[in-house]
């Protein structure tokens, strides 16, 4: 296996696990899906897609870093 194809598996690996426990979480601590829940199912979600998009060059190295900072500012924008 080449170095790519090894980060690529493990961010989807991260991601799965990641999603995976969000959601078994919710499910036997018998709380609904809150804003924070699904903000970081969203980063969970499209962080390593971008990692696999700059990996196989498919964006340029600009449009991830403004997707990244969009990301990050859903995140941590807080709800009035």
């Amino acid at each position: 296996m080449e170095t790519k194809e090894i980060i690529i598996y493990g961010t989807l690996v991260i991601s799965i696990i990641g999603i995976s426990g969000i959601m078994i979480n919710r499910v036997y601590s018998k709380k609904g899906m809150g804003l924070r829940s699904v903000q970081l199912m969203a980063i969970l979600v499209v962080f390593p897609l971008l990692v696999i998009l700059n990996l196989l060059d498919i964006l340029p190295v600009s449009t991830i870093a403004i997707v990244a900072g969009t990301i990050i500012g859903y995140a941590f924008a807080q709800k009035k």
